[in-house]
């Protein structure tokens, strides 16, 4: 499962929606879960606790996260947090 993860994750994106003002800081943030339970919606099977953030994310942009698998082995993936759209 490792070696699979390992070569599915560089390749893999997210993109989250976020609620921002007109400077792009979020009026929330964006946590690790958030973009693990992303990464499952499309297939990527890892845990809440995998993904590796210093800080959440608290602006809009493009993020290189880091997701643990193991011990010795990690991946980027990227992370696209966008402006939600008004309903």
């Amino acid at each position: 499962v490792e070696d699979f993860l390992k070569e599915m994750l560089p390749r893999a994106s997210v993109t989250i929606e976020g609620r921002a003002n007109a400077e792009g800081h979020l009026f929330g943030s964006v946590s690790g879960a958030q973009i693990a339970a992303a990464l499952r919606e499309k297939g990527v099977p890892v845990e809440d606790k995998q993904v590796r953030l210093a800080q959440p994310l608290k602006e809009i942009g493009v993020f290189d996260v880091e997701v643990h698998l193991h011990a010795a082995v990690s991946a980027t993936v990227k992370v696209w947090v966008v402006q939600q759209k008004p309903e």
